[in-house]
C-alpha cells in the first residue's frame, strides 16, 4: 500500500481492474464525496500514451486522443509512515498563554515539577540574600527586554569603583545625554579636570553665556582672555555700551578706528543731533574724495540765497550733467540768456528734435536756417519726397541740375513709359556727340523718304512683268535694294 497525505490524490475506490501492462479500467460514474470537491483527469487512449494520466485544470479541454474522467471518491486511510530524521533546533519561543484551569492533578504536578527543576538550575550558585534582593528588584526590570538586560550585564564590569550614589546620579542625568554623541561625551570627560576650582554657579553662568561664543574661534577667544586686563577701569555699563555699539564697527579696520579716535577732538562744539544728521547723510558721500569734499565745503558760501527747493531741484537734475564737461556747462550758462522768450514747450520740442541734427556742423545749421524761407509754400509731403529722392542727385552738379530744370518743359506731353524707354536706350548713345546725334536725326528723314520711293517702284514692276518672273525679280531687286539700304544704314552709323 502507498501512504497518502490528507489532501493528496488517491486512486478511486474500488481500485480499477488491471487490463494488462499499464492499462486500467476506470469507473465512469461520479460519486459525491460530501462536498470535498472532485478530481479531473485525462486518460490517454492512443497506443503510445494509453493508460497515462494527466491532471486537467477546471474549464480546460482534453487533448486529442485523451478522455476526461471525473470522480470524487476518497479511498481508505493508508498506514502510518515511518518517522523522519530529527530536524534542527528552532529558536526559543515566547512564553505561551496561561493553560486551561481544568487540567488534571497529574498534569499540574508534572508541570510544576518541570518549572521547579528549571528554576533550580537557574538559581544554582545564588545565596539566599542575593535571591531576596533579586526578588525585591524584579519590578525594576519591567519593560526591559532580554537583549537590553544582557547588554547591561556585559557592561557591568565598567562600573567597577563607582559608588551607588554616583551611579544613581548618572542614571538620573542620563536623559540629558540624549542628543550628545559619544565623541562629544569623551571630549567632555577629558576636559573635566579643567573645571577644578569652579563653583556650580560659575559653571552655570558659563553655560548660559556659551551661545554668545558662537562663531568665535579658539584664537579669538584666547586673545580676548589675554586682553581682559585692559578692562580693569571700565565699568559694566561702559562695557555694555561698547558691546552694543560694536556692530557699528563692522568693516572698520584698526587703522580707521585709530584715525577716528585721533580726530575726535574735531567734533568739539558739534551737538549730538548734528552729528547724527551727519552720520545719517554720510552714505551720500560715497565716492567723494577728501579733496572734493574740502572743495565743496569751501564753496558752500556760494549757496547763499538759494532755497532748499532750488538746491533739491539742482541735485535731482545733477545726473543729467554726467557727460557734460565744466567748459560745456560754463558755455551753457553763458548762453542761457539766449533762451529768453522761449517757452518750456518750445525748448522741449527743440530738445526732442535735437537728435536729428547729429552730424551737422554749426555752419551747415546756419545755412539751413538762412535757406528756410525758400521752403515757403512747399508742403510736408513734397519736402519728404524731395528728401527721399535726394540720393539720386549724388554726383549731379548745380549746373547739371539747372539745365535739367530748364529743359523740363521739353518733356511736356511725354508719358512716363516713353521717358523710361528713352532712359533705358540712353546707354546706346554713349560716345556719340551732340552734333552726330543731330546729324543722324536729320538723315533719318532721308532714309524714310528713299524707302517709300523704292517700295513704290517695286509695286510698279510687279504689275508690268509676267507672273513667273515677278517673284524672282522681286527677290533680286529686293536683295539689291536690301543690300543698298543696309550699306546706306551702315555708312550712316559709321558717320555717326
Amino acid at each position: 500500500m502507498i501512504p497518502y497525505a490528507r489532501n493528496e490524490y488517491r486512486p478511486p475506490s474500488p481500485p480499477p481492474a488491471s487490463l494488462g501492462r499499464g492499462r486500467y479500467r476506470f469507473a465512469r460514474r461520479c460519486v459525491p464525496a460530501s462536498g470535498r470537491g472532485g478530481l479531473e483527469l485525462a486518460v490517454g487512449r492512443q497506443p503510445k500514451r494509453r493508460g497515462t494520466l494527466r491532471l486537467v485544470h477546471k474549464g480546460k479541454q482534453c487533448r486529442r486522443g485523451e478522455r476526461r474522467i471525473v470522480w470524487n471518491v476518497s479511498g481508505p486511510a493508508g498506514a502510518q509512515g515511518s518517522p523522519g530524521p530529527q530536524g534542527l533546533a528552532g529558536p526559543q519561543g515566547s512564553t505561551g498563554p496561561q493553560g486551561p484551569a481544568d487540567q488534571t492533578l497529574e498534569g499540574l504536578v508534572k508541570t510544576q515539577g518541570l518549572q521547579i527543576e528549571a528554576l533550580t538550575q537557574t538559581l544554582q550558585g545564588m545565596t539566599r540574600t542575593q535571591l531576596l534582593a533579586a526578588v525585591e528588584n524584579a519590578p525594576k526590570l519591567n519593560g526591559i527586554s532580554s537583549g537590553e538586560l544582557t547588554g547591561a550585564i556585559a557592561g557591568a564590569a565598567k562600573l567597577t569603583g563607582i559608588g551607588a550614589i554616583e551611579l544613581n546620579n548618572s542614571i538620573a542625568n542620563a536623559s540629558k545625554l540624549a542628543a550628545i554623541t559619544t565623541s562629544e561625551l569623551s571630549t567632555a570627560v577629558a576636559n573635566a579636570p579643567k573645571l577644578n576650582g569652579i563653583t556650580t554657579a560659575d559653571l552655570n553662568g558659563a553655560i548660559a553665556g556659551a551661545n554668545k561664543l558662537t562663531g568665535i574661534t579658539a584664537g579669538e577667544l584666547d586673545g580676548a582672555i589675554s586682553n581682559a586686563s585692559k578692562l580693569s577701569t571700565i565699568t559694566t555699563s561702559e562695557l555694555h555700551g561698547a558691546i552694543a555699539g560694536a556692530e557699528k564697527l563692522s568693516g572698520i579696520t584698526a587703522a580707521n578706528l585709530t584715525d577716528a579716535i585721533a580726530g575726535a577732538e574735531k567734533l568739539e562744539g558739534i551737538s549730538a543731533s548734528a552729528l547724527n544728521s551727519g552720520l545719517t547723510n554720510s552714505a551720500k558721500l560715497t565716492g567723494i574724495s577728501a579733496g572734493e569734499l574740502s572743495g565743496t565745503v569751501s564753496n558752500a558760501n556760494k549757496l547763499t540765497g538759494i532755497s532748499g527747493s532750488e538746491l533739491t531741484g539742482a541735485i535731482s537734475n545733477a545726473t543729467k550733467l554726467a557727460t557734460i564737461s565744466p567748459s560745456e556747462l560754463n558755455g551753457a550758462i553763458a548762453g542761457a540768456e539766449k533762451l529768453s522768450g522761449i517757452t518750456a514747450s518750445d525748448l522741449n520740442a527743440g530738445l526732442a528734435n535735437a537728435s536729428k541734427l547729429t552730424g551737422l556742423t554749426a555752419s551747415e545749421l546756419t545755412t539751413a536756417a538762412n535757406n528756410a524761407p525758400k521752403l515757403n509754400g512747399i508742403s510736408a509731403s513734397e519736402l519728404t519726397t524731395a528728401v527721399d529722392n535726394g540720393p539720386k542727385l549724388n554726383g549731379v552738379t548745380a549746373a547739371d541740375l539747372g539745365e535739367a530744370v530748364a529743359g523740363a518743359a521739353k518733356l511736356t506731353g511725354i508719358s512716363g513709359s516713353e521717358l523710361n524707354a528713352g532712359l533705358t536706350n540712353a546707354s546706346k548713345l554713349t560716345g556719340i556727340s551732340a552734333s552726330e546725334l543731330h546729324g543722324a536725326i536729320a538723315g533719318g528723314e532721308k532714309l524714310d523718304r528713299r524707302g517709300r520711293e523704292a517700295r513704290r517702284d517695286q509695286r510698279l514692276r510687279a504689275q508690268q512683268r509676267p507672273d513667273q518672273f515677278r517673284e524672282a525679280d522681286r527677290d533680286q531687286r529686293g536683295g539689291t535694294h536690301g543690300s543698298d539700304l543696309q550699306r546706306i544704314q551702315t555708312g550712316d552709323r559709321l558717320r555717326l
